[in-house]
């Protein structure tokens, strides 16, 4: 029977020890989610605003593509050979 006690009683120690590591490991991989999703949300915002900014330069685009069209169909072919 004492060496039964004697046995669980330096086996404190270990299971302490295993307990802390375990502790340990759980903390990191709470912090490693979370700065994984933490990039992974600056990462979506990063693309949100130059998703954005395309519609914006598409939409002057298309602004500047009617313009361009306006002012050429006001050339007439009698213009372009006054021009050339």
């Amino acid at each position: 029977m004492a060496a039964i006690l004697m046995l669980s009683y330096n086996l404190y120690p270990l299971i302490a020890m295993a307990i802390c590591c375990t502790v340990l490991v759980l903390i990191l991989k709470a912090y490693y989610v979370y700065s994984s999703k933490s990039k992974i949300k600056k990462y979506q915002g990063e693309i949100a605003k130059s998703h954005a900014r395309i519609l914006r330069l598409e939409m002057a685009n298309e602004a500047l593509q009617k313009k361009i069209d306006e002012l050429e169909g006001r050339v007439t072919p009698t213009n372009k050979m006054r021009i050339a």
